[in-house]
């Protein structure tokens, strides 16, 4: 696997990652001080409310609101705020290299980051601010690729239609750039500090086989993420496909992993959907 990894990371030559903003390194700084970090966050007033607007949707489940970002970081803890800052950041630094309209993709992310969460709520993993940042980082990967090749969208379309037991999407992108965008997001991940089981997740997201080698961690995160690609339909929206091709390949594992039968995955499915909507 590492060898695959040193030889896509080349097809890296020209591709720009946008660097991480200064103020998740500010965070970092201080992370052992609740009360100057509060102190940066609230420097922001967009971030500020971005953070309380996430940590009370209904995705992660609370039973009180959250006013005030001491209270977001009091309940959180400085890390797993850290984690939702990325998330939150990540769609202006990505917008600012991109010379097209992301309004689409960016919905679709956000989706599968309230689905992630809630799912991790569903269940009680404990992993609703990991979950919603491997949810909005998964395929942050896409519009990078992008900006560097003027056919990629189309590219992903036509792998999304063939994807089969064999032939993944990655593995189209692969054929086509000599590197695929679940690399550019493992490198994106890794050049932003985010913990090294989200890297992996966003590594591995599309590798039926390979993610199933991974620490139980990443397991989860990939798991998570998988059932709620398709329950808010990232095969549609991104994908342009009517049938999700990819899930036979990964449902079977994904339900066992969670001890999920039919029944308890069609019920959950439909919770998610509604907390994804605002609905609950």
């Amino acid at each position: 696997m590492n060898d695959n990894l040193n030889t896509e990371k080349q097809g890296l030559k020209g591709v720009v990652l946008p660097p991480q903003p200064s103020i998740i390194a500010e965070i970092r700084r201080f992370k052992d001080d609740r009360e100057k970090v509060s102190e940066l966050i609230s420097t922001d007033p967009s971030l500020a409310s971005g953070i309380l607007r996430t940590v009370n949707s209904p995705a992660f489940g609370l039973i009180e609101e959250m006013v005030s970002i001491q209270d977001a970081i009091q309940l959180l803890e400085i890390e797993r705020t850290l984690n939702i800052v990325n998330a939150i950041l990540i769609k202006s630094s990505i917008d600012y290299l991109s010379d097209v309209d992301l309004t689409t993709f960016w919905m679709s992310s956000s989706d599968v980051a309230k689905a992630c969460a809630a799912i991790s709520c569903y269940l009680n993993l404990g992993l609703e601010d990991v979950a919603y940042t491997t949810g909005l980082f998964h395929n942050c990967g896409l519009p990078i690729m992008a900006s560097k090749y003027d056919d990629y969208w189309k590219t992903i379309v036509h792998s999304y239609h063939a994807i089969n037991a064999t032939s993944t999407i990655v593995f189209h992108e692969n054929q086509h750039y000599s590197t695929n965008h679940a690399v550019i997001g493992y490198f994106l991940a890794k050049a932003w500090h985010l913990p090294q089981n989200i890297c992996n997740a966003i590594r591995f997201h599309h590798n039926p086989k390979f993610y199933l080698e991974m620490d139980d961690d990443v397991q989860d995160l990939i798991c998570i993420l998988k059932l709620a690609e398709h329950i808010v339909g990232v095969y549609h929206v991104v994908g342009g496909q009517m049938k999700d091709r990819e899930w036979p390949l990964f449902k079977a594992e994904a339900l066992a992993h969670f001890g999920l039968s039919e029944y308890d995955y069609e019920e959950m499915a439909g919770v998610i959907k509604e907390k994804v909507e605002g609905l609950l």
